[in-house]
């Protein structure tokens, strides 16, 4: 798995470097980007290049793909630790009833539930 990621990424990066050396002229033009609030303010950005916003909007995604998986692992770990914490607990209730000595008397439960079924009769 870990050679089909490092193939998937060559491949992407030599694609990206295609996509950009036969596109260099279009890329390099400039852009100017603006913002206009009604009655408050119109703002403008000084002339940037494209391929500089193309390359900043993947960034931007690869950081909030970085954050979402990162919050999801946390979350993963948390979990995990909940359930560690709860078979731990079990495991020792296990061994605590594992070694109880064995004996004929029944159970309270089955005495509780045999005392009500006697109350309704």
């Amino acid at each position: 798995m870990r050679y089909l990621k490092v193939i998937f990424l060559a491949l992407f990066f030599v694609l990206s470097i295609l996509f950009f050396s036969q596109n260099n002229e279009i890329l390099s033009q400039a852009l100017v980007l603006k913002l206009t609030i009604p009655y408050v303010a119109d703002l403008r950005s000084i002339p940037l290049p494209l391929y500089l916003l193309v390359l900043g909007g993947f960034l931007f995604g690869a950081v909030l793909t970085l954050i979402y998986l990162a919050m999801d692992k946390v979350r993963a770990a948390k979990q995990l630790r909940e359930c560690r914490t709860r078979m731990v607990g079990l495991e020792q209730e296990l061994n605590s009833l594992r070694n109880m000595p064995i004996t004929e008397e029944p159970y309270a439960a089955a005495v509780e539930v045999s005392g009500d079924e006697g109350e309704k009769a």
